[in-house]
């Protein structure tokens, strides 16, 4: 799943919690206004 980090004071970041693996926490991006600005419209990828 996709969240917000508030362990540590100041802004959240974004991370990925990934539950299959014992809730290994990965960093996405320092804030949420970064992640959000880092997205890509599904047009821009080719599908086979």
């Amino acid at each position: 799943m996709i969240a917000l980090d508030y362990r540590h004071p100041g802004e959240p970041t974004v991370v990925h919690v990934d539950q299959a693996a014992d809730y290994r926490i990965t960093p996405l991006a320092p804030n949420f206004t970064t992640f959000v600005s880092a997205l890509t419209d599904e047009s821009a990828f080719e599908f086979d």
